[in-house]
């Protein structure tokens, strides 16, 4: 129930701010259910969740986003952006984790994919 609340918080959040800024984007969500112990499935198993975002955010534009401090976050931009403030290249894999607030600022039209695991 939590993760469904969850979801549509963040999806109305998110719909609300990229069309404030005319920016095109998607959401993404996932399960993961594993087990490496070898023993039977039916016995235990870990099951994890992501929930992601991919956005085109325009040249010498910005967008925020406030995530809990304790979750991992992972973002791929398809050319030169800042992220709070420090840079990071196309294809660069840059890992978020205990911000209160990420703000990605786009150098060039860049195409962004961002993760947000548990």
């Amino acid at each position: 129930m939590k993760t469904k609340l969850f979801l549509s918080v963040f999806s109305f959040f998110l719909t609300s701010s990229l069309f404030s800024q005319g920016l095109t984007f998607g959401i993404k969500a996932g399960a993961n259910l594993g087990k490496i112990d070898g023993h039977a499935f039916k016995d235990e198993y870990n099951l994890g969740y992501h929930i992601g975002a991919f956005a085109t955010l325009g040249a010498g534009k910005s967008i925020s986003y406030e995530p809990d401090p304790a979750r991992h976050l992972y973002l791929v931009p398809s050319a030169k952006v800042r992220i709070n403030g420090i840079e990071a290249n196309a294809r660069d894999g840059i890992a978020i984790t205990g911000e209160d607030r990420v703000t990605i600022e786009a150098e060039a039209d860049a195409e962004l994919v961002l993760v947000d695991a548990r």
